[in-house]
């Protein structure tokens, strides 16, 4: 009889799995004729960040699978330990995250808005779940360069991220209903939305001391700016400089108060 865990840590695999067969799927087939990329250009507003700051997602495949081999300990390799106490924490919550991520994509592609904000929104809630455990659990167990690198970090940049995606998403719905904004210009909005992408940097930093969360983020603000800075809109470039700088000192700030870590070599 297979044990909890070992069903958690092969559903986690199977998720992954699921999720690179998809992406690889979506922009070789492609699905609906359309790459995820084309279906944004398709749409486009202010909030949208310049095409190379979506390479992020290749760093963040990497460390979920670099996160994936690590829980699967005792089921793909041997060992236990902290990795089997990670995979039982996080429970099944990267599975359903897994399968809302092929369902946002399948969505996307089609062109169905109302559905990749739903998605998108489990996504999120997901990833605020899985990054309030791991924070619970490296308070109570201190933090293992494994448990730093391969689990806190690939997760916190998951999370920065999708923040971004999250905004983006709205605002590829908003542009398809063509919204008119309650008489607030685009640029007003646009910088709004990037204020608020900056704000929540600066609350993940404090509560859970992401860093890696605030770095995806000012990342895909930076995007944001690369593709508006030589066009007339100095509203959204300014709003970009103003809060990516106040990300960095967020970011300088927590170093300075940062707690010597505690190092462990159970992994």
């Amino acid at each position: 009889m297979i044990k909890p865990v070992k069903t958690i840590q092969i559903l986690n695999i199977a998720g992954f799995m699921a999720v690179i067969v998809v992406n690889i799927l979506a922009n070789t087939l492609p699905i609906n004729d359309q790459t995820t990329q084309s279906v944004s250009a398709s749409y486009k507003n202010l909030f949208t960040p310049a095409g190379f700051t979506f390479g992020i997602w290749s760093v963040i495949y990497l460390g979920l699978l670099s996160f994936v081999i690590y829980q699967s300990k005792g089921v793909l390799q041997r060992g236990a330990n902290t990795a089997k106490t990670v995979a039982s924490q996080l429970g099944v919550i990267f599975f359903l995250n897994c399968m809302a991520n092929v369902a946002w994509l399948i969505s996307w592609h089609y062109e169905i808005f109302p559905l990749t904000i739903a998605f998108m929104a489990f996504i999120l809630l997901t990833l605020i779940d899985i990054n309030v455990r791991i924070y619970s659990l490296i308070e109570k167990m201190g933090t293992s360069l494994p448990l730093k690198w391969l689990v806190k970090i690939p997760f916190g940049l998951y999370l920065g991220w999708i923040c971004i995606a999250a905004i983006a998403n709205v605002a590829v719905y908003l542009t398809d209903l063509d919204w008119q904004g309650f008489g607030l210009s685009e640029q007003v909005w646009a910088a709004i939305m990037i204020i608020i992408g900056g704000g929540v940097g600066l609350f993940l930093l404090k509560r859970l001391r992401l860093i890696s969360a605030v770095i995806a983020i000012t990342w895909g603000i930076a995007g944001i700016y690369f593709n508006r800075w030589q066009d007339s809109t100095p509203t959204v470039s300014t709003t970009c400089i103003i809060v990516i700088i106040a990300l960095i000192v967020g970011l300088i700030l927590m170093e300075l108060k940062r707690k010597p870590i505690t190092q462990h070599t159970n992994i």
